[in-house]
């Protein structure tokens, strides 16, 4: 590694490197992720609802965010267990925190993503119509899916949550152009 002339590290070098190893984990993740949701969407029988009225898409969408919560529920647990059978019992005392931090941090993104997720799904669920509707089932297996690899990943390594944070952001970014393609060629007011 370069040092400079006070005999530092050079952390943008090492960043950098840092950096350069993650970008082959995110380019795998979104092809396993778009291969996913290829098969999910066009191979597994999704259970559809005969009427796709709002009220019911909505409720359809729901009941599939209650899985999704499930990944948050999770994270809850192991930081309250954790918290419990460790020092980290006292949440002010800083020497015992990286017994939970991982897991803490998990918790912490893992209800940004729920929240923008959870959003961006129901908006989409107004639109849809029956050739679509599987993109909820879809969507929510790929966000369980991205919350567990990140997690994991996280546990192993600091370097290893980008293959679950991907699938994640590739889920985001795909509702994100799906619906807005939905609202510029329905319009605000279509149900």
């Amino acid at each position: 590694m370069a040092k400079d002339e006070k005999g530092k590290k050079n952390t943008s070098s090492s960043t950098y490197e840092q950096k350069m190893k993650i970008i082959p984990a995110i380019l795998v993740a979104w092809g396993v992720s778009l291969s996913l949701a290829y098969v999910s969407f066009y191979y597994i029988p999704w259970p559809i609802p005969a009427s796709l009225s709002l009220t019911v898409r909505l409720a359809y969408t729901i009941r599939h965010l209650f899985f999704a919560a499930l990944t948050v529920f999770a994270g809850v647990i192991v930081v309250a267990n954790t918290r419990f059978m460790t020092a980290a019992i006292n949440p002010l005392m800083k020497s015992a925190q990286d017994s939970v931090e991982v897991h803490q941090r998990y918790l912490q993104n893992t209800l940004e993503q729920f929240a923008i997720f959870s959003a961006l799904l129901l908006s989409n669920a107004t639109y849809m119509n029956q050739e679509h509707i599987a993109i909820i089932p879809t969507f929510t297996l790929l966000f369980i899916v991205g919350r567990v690899l990140f997690w994991i990943g996280y546990s192993i390594s600091w370097d290893k949550r980008g293959f679950g944070m991907s699938i994640n952001f590739m889920v985001v970014l795909c509702l994100i152009i799906h619906g807005v393609s939905l609202f510029l060629t329905n319009g605000i007011e279509a149900f």
